[in-house]
């Protein structure tokens, strides 16, 4: 088992504050969505099939307001 620290790198691979909710994508279980919470407002894609402490998001969302839930 791996256990993945998103919080891990700099700039743009980390959230910059707490990570509010979390899924893993239903038709892919490589893919797992995070979502920030009060002053990072992104939700990130991470593939997981090779991920190491250097890698950083599939695709980066910015958004307006907290991310507090996630859903497919």
């Amino acid at each position: 088992k791996k256990t993945f620290d998103l919080k891990v790198g700099q700039g743009k691979t980390a959230h910059k504050k707490a990570v509010k909710s979390l899924t893993w994508a239903p038709w892919n279980p490589h893919l797992l969505v995070t979502g920030g919470s009060t002053s990072d407002h992104t939700m990130r894609i991470w593939s997981i099939s090779n991920f190491d402490t250097t890698s950083g998001p599939v695709h980066t969302l910015s958004l307006s307001s907290d991310i507090s839930s996630l859903h497919f």
